[in-house]
């Protein structure tokens, strides 16, 4: 049997099934759970989300509506509003993308020299 295509591209949100790697990378990641049935967040900041449990509806600023279901991996960038419709309660794990540590404590790679970055 094949697996259903969850692939989604849109310029402000992206949704993929999560590979094994992508669970694997966002296992440490932070929770958020939430069992209202009607969330409102503006996303000022770009941010991925893989749902662990539950379903939901986002009803985007743009007009679009957006599933969302377990094993999903989902993007949204900054500037987009959304009006999550929850059915099952969620949980996620979630990280801002200007929140990566590794980003963060990462050092300028020093090369051979007579090379440049632009090589």
């Amino acid at each position: 049997m094949s697996a259903i295509n969850r692939d989604l591209k849109l310029s402000y949100l992206s949704r993929q099934l999560a590979s094994p790697d992508t669970q694997r990378k966002t296992a440490n990641w932070d929770v958020w759970c939430c069992a209202d049935s009607i969330y409102n967040h503006h996303y000022d900041r770009e941010v991925s989300f893989l749902v662990q449990a539950g379903a939901a509806v986002i009803q985007l600023s743009t007009g679009e509506s957006v599933d969302v279901a377990p094993g999903d991996f989902v993007t949204i960038q900054p500037g987009v509003s959304g009006q999550w419709h929850i059915s099952a309660p969620l949980e996620n794990r979630f990280c801002y993308h200007d929140g990566f540590d590794i980003a963060n404590r990462r050092q300028p790679t020093s090369l051979p020299e007579g090379q440049s970055h632009g090589e």
